[in-house]
């Protein structure tokens, strides 16, 4: 399994520009999830759409999305949707246009060995 998500080119949610971590005990419909270091964004895979999906953990009014994602009440809700391996399309959830975009996996760790190291 990957471990580890180094994520950059993103424009339009320049936060996802970041490092993910696998996290194995939050799990949606038995995939695993990956988190930021602060568990305010997170990664899925959507049930509905069998597509990886980034999203903030509270949405603009607050709500908890992990929660309605979990519950199924909001299975593919996000801010970005992955359509190939590299290739993303950054949404605007109040509305208005898409972008699409290239988003490089700079690191993609396969091991805890190497997950460990960069951790430190």
């Amino acid at each position: 399994g990957v471990y580890v998500l180094e994520l950059s080119g993103f424009r339009r949610n320049p936060d996802f520009n970041t490092t993910l971590l696998v996290d194995e005990g939050m799990q949606i419909h038995g995939a695993p999830t990956f988190w930021d270091a602060s568990k305010r964004i997170f990664m899925y895979l959507s049930e509905r759409s069998k597509k990886w999906t980034l999203t903030y953990r509270y949405g603009p009014s607050g709500r908890d999305l992990w929660q309605k994602v979990r519950g199924g009440e909001a299975d593919g809700a996000g801010w970005a949707i992955q359509l190939e391996p590299s290739l993303w399309e950054e949404l605007n959830p109040l509305g208005g246009s898409t972008t699409h975009m290239e988003v490089a996996f700079v690191t993609e760790v396969r091991t805890m060995r190497e997950a460990a190291k960069l951790k430190r």
